[in-house]
This record gives C-alpha cells, sequence and structure tokens, in this order.
C-alpha cells in the first residue's frame, strides 16, 4: 500500500514471518530518519529496486491515520528484508491492578517458542506480545547460549 507520509512516499507491506507489524519501505533517509523513531528496532537496508531502506512498526505504533480496512487490507508478501538473527520483544501484563511494559531479547529460532511460552504462562495480557526483528546481535544476546530453543533462558528478559 503507497502512503504519502509528510511529504514522502512510503510502502507498506506485512512480511509473512512477522505478526502484529508492518514494514515501512522508503525511497529516501529523510523518511526514514522520520519514521524510525516509531520502532522499537533499528531501520535496515534492502535490496530493492527503488527502496532504500525499511523500519517495522507494530500496528499499535503506526504514525499514519489508517482505518482497520485499511490496514487489513495491506499487502502481505514473503520477505522485504533479510533474515533476522534475533528478536525485541514486548507485550503489556497486568502487575498489581496495573499494566506494565514487560520486555526482552530471545535468537530467532527461539522466538516461536518464546511467543507460545509467554502466552501459556501470563495471564494477564492486554494484547498479543509483538515480536521485531534484529538483523544485528543485540548486546543482551552476547553471552546467551544459543543452544537452549526452550524460551527459559531466564537473562534474556527485563522482569
Amino acid at each position: 500500500m503507497l502512503y504519502l507520509y509528510e511529504d514522502h512516499l512510503v510502502e507498506l507491506v506485512r512480511e509473512k514471518p512477522y505478526s502484529n507489524i508492518v514494514t515501512v519501505m522508503v525511497t529516501n533517509r529523510e523518511a526514514l530518519a522520520l519514521l524510525a523513531k516509531y520502532s522499537k528496532t533499528r531501520a535496515t537496508a534492502i535490496s530493492h529496486y527503488l527502496y532504500r531502506g525499511a523500519v517495522h512498526i507494530a500496528d499499535s505504533s503506526l504514525p499514519l491515520e489508517l482505518s482497520d480496512e485499511q490496514l487489513e487490507a495491506i499487502e502481505v508478501v514473503d520477505r522485504v528484508t533479510p533474515e533476522p538473527v534475533a528478536f525485541y520483544f514486548e507485550y503489556d501484563v497486568k502487575i498489581d491492578g496495573e499494566y506494565a511494559l514487560e520486555y526482552g531479547y530471545c535468537w530467532a529460532e527461539e522466538a516461536e517458542s518464546r511467543l507460545l511460552s509467554i502466552q501459556e504462562d501470563i495471564e494477564d495480557l492486554r494484547s498479543e506480545p509483538v515480536f521485531f526483528p534484529l538483523f544485528r546481535i543485540p548486546r543482551q544476546l552476547v553471552s546467551v547460549n544459543r543452544t537452549n530453543t526452550s524460551g527459559n533462558s531466564g537473562d534474556e528478559t527485563n522482569q
């Protein structure tokens, strides 16, 4: 879906591997800088004849005025960004009657089991957890063993 954002033409797509986020592709660095502040991760360069970069933004954080119907109509593509090496994830959970943001990091191969673990273990989720792809290893995972795919390695989640 093509969209005009602050005098910049951007394209919105959904990549099949990701839920609850939109990939926003841009033609110039100025547009990328404007949109990057709405993402939880760094923008990434992409190999495309028209677009120079992309940023992943949660549906709930999109700075665009889109109706629910327009959000649903965004084209779904296999992939425009590279395979991620890890994910940053976040979700709101009720603690002592108040909602608080919980977040963490996991290796790419652990994302599915981590999502299932969050959904099964946490009763008071406000909404579905959002997983943002990372294309560089975050410092939070530098000393975390990749062989543990149970999603319970513990030290990579902010609690």
